[in-house]
């Protein structure tokens, strides 16, 4: 019980309406059409593409297509439907279902009180707030390693006794394996995890036997996505590089006529951290050494330089206080070595951001709780009340990120109460849609449009339509290569496109960076003689090629 508390009762009341408006204005986030940049990039646009095919649908030229896609499958079934707004509907399911698992470990370890403390920490920490609400994926996967922690833990429980927990634990491994590369992050942690216990109560024997199978069953469910990148570009985690990958691709760049130098895109696992931080933002080695510690309070949406979302420095703050706990509370060191482990592994493998470490946070609202359960436990009355109001301070922070950056800028209601159409709404939250919706009804259907600097949001789009790596860089400097009007043609031409869809103002603040006056200049010129420009609003144009 939490003690030293006016009323526990009222205490859950409040925690309950709390989640109650939450839940109801998550609800409302979800309930509006795909808006988000990568749900329109890849995990609505993927699957709307193999409904449109009746079927698998190879993209070479869209290298995040080769990603696991145990998520992007049920999207596909929700489209099938005649409905992009179930996804995002989906999506907050998990972040529920996490908050469920939540709950139910907290209860049987703290009670009720802090287990539902626990559900609205996590439910209202804005990343959860800004992913749980929109088609990603990062949810899902942090659903299914959290259910697999889960069910470990139980089977650790009942003396690994019970096999089912052992079966559901290797079940949910694998759907995370099968949902996003970094579900293999967490893999090889539970495996060590489950056999250095089995093996301390039950011998190595049946801890190999245990983890054996935890591991094949696993492997088994999530293979479908790795054996089909190796036989479409010998390369199961396509398109990371690693040791353990051919280093030539085999059909990868496939796709038409299109040069395979200017599609090929290679990513290398533990290269980029360091690298980005250190010539992007200018950060210095403290700086950089202490992100995994920076993203608690410093995240920012949208922002590359400050980890694209946003966390709460109370897990941070109360972190420290599970050491207060007896040792009754042997479990939280796993929920620790969990968290850490996998902080700390995205940050050496991945460009960081927050949204990446997801599967972590939950193990982190758990620790959370155990500490705020052991300073208000361990604390003078006096002490105690100003640590609850210090806690009711951190949570309003989520809620007032939830009210001002989220409902306040989105806006839900205008299109739930028909106060906007599905059109006036996406105009106001994307900014390429109303060109795209002018090239559904403009372009011929026989039109191939190649996007160029313009963010590679595609799901809109009813013409056949090309994205290339790095937005398309690379044939920014190939066109500026070939001078004469001739060999520029040429490029085009090997393109395989009919139309160019551009943010002129990202064309040329790229060619401005990277490429002299004179260049530019000839670039202008060529492009003029072999292309007409049909569409120009604001930054975007589009072009039809001669």
């Amino acid at each position: 019980m939490m003690s030293k508390c006016p009323s526990q009762k009222v205490i859950d009341r409040v925690i309950i309406f709390s989640l109650g408006v939450l839940l109801f204005s998550l609800f409302l986030l979800a309930l509006t059409p795909p808006y988000s940049r990568d749900a329109l990039i890849h995990h609505l646009a993927i699957p709307k593409l193999w409904v449109k095919s009746g079927g698998f649908y190879e993209t070479p030229w869209a290298p995040f297509s080769y990603y696991p896609m145990n998520i992007e499958l049920i999207y596909l079934t929700c489209l099938t439907m005649g409905s992009d707004i179930l996804p995002k509907i989906v999506h907050l399911l998990f972040a529920i279902g996490t908050g469920l698992i939540i709950y139910a470990y907290l209860k049987t370890k703290l009670g009720g009180t802090y287990a539902l403390l626990g559900f609205l920490l996590w439910l209202s920490t804005p990343i959860v707030v800004y992913v749980g609400t929109i088609a990603y994926v990062d949810i899902g996967l942090t659903f299914f390693v959290t259910a697999a922690l889960y069910f470990m833990i139980r089977f650790w429980d009942v003396g690994f006794a019970e096999k089912k927990f052992l079966v559901l634990s290797s079940l949910f491994a694998g759907l995370a394996l099968g949902s996003k590369y970094t579900g293999l992050i967490a893999f090889p942690f539970l495996a060590a995890v489950l056999f250095i216990n089995v093996s301390r109560r039950s011998g190595t024997w049946r801890a190999l036997k245990c983890t054996i199978f935890f591991i094949v069953f696993a492997s088994i469910l999530a293979s479908p996505w790795y054996v089909k990148n190796y036989f479409l570009t010998g390369n199961p985690m396509y398109p990371f590089s690693t040791p353990f990958s051919h280093r030539t691709e085999k059909n990868v760049h496939l796709s038409g006529t299109l040069p395979p130098e200017l599609f090929v895109e290679h990513r290398e696992l533990g290269s980029s951290t360091m690298l980005e931080r250190r010539v992007r933002f200018a950060e210095n080695a403290v700086e950089i050494l202490t992100i995994p510690f920076r993203i608690f309070w410093q995240g920012k949406d949208n922002s590359a330089q400050f980890f694209d979302g946003v966390l709460n420095p109370i897990y941070l703050i109360f972190m420290p206080f599970v050491l207060l706990g007896g040792r009754e509370d042997k479990q939280w060191l796993l929920f620790f070595l969990f968290a850490w482990f996998f902080i700390l592994t995205v940050f050496f493998l991945r460009s960081m951001r927050i949204r990446y470490i997801l599967p972590a946070l939950p193990a982190l609202v758990i620790l959370c709780a155990f500490g705020m359960r052991n300073v208000l436990h361990r604390t003078p009355a006096i002490v105690g009340s100003v640590v609850a109001l210090f806690i009711i301070g951190l949570l309003g922070m989520n809620f007032h990120y939830l009210f001002v950056e989220r409902l306040n800028v989105v806006k839900p209601w205008r299109y739930i109460g028909h106060v906007e159409t599905r059109n006036e709404f996406l105009s106001r939250l994307v900014g390429s849609y109303r060109p795209i919706q002018w090239m559904n009804e403009s372009l011929p259907e026989n039109a191939r449009i190649l996007f160029l600097m313009v963010g590679h949001r595609g799901y809109y789009c009813e013409r056949e339509y090309l994205l290339a790596p790095n937005f398309g860089q690379g044939i920014l400097d190939e066109m500026v290569k070939q001078g004469g009007k001739t060999a520029f043609r040429e490029v085009l031409k090997n393109l395989g496109a009919t139309h160019l869809f551009t943010n002129h103002y990202l064309v040329f603040k790229y060619l401005r960076s990277s490429h002299s006056k004179k260049e530019i200049k000839a670039l202008r010129a060529n492009m003029r003689a072999v292309a007409e420009v049909i569409y120009d609003e604001g930054p975007y144009s589009v072009l039809k090629l001669r």
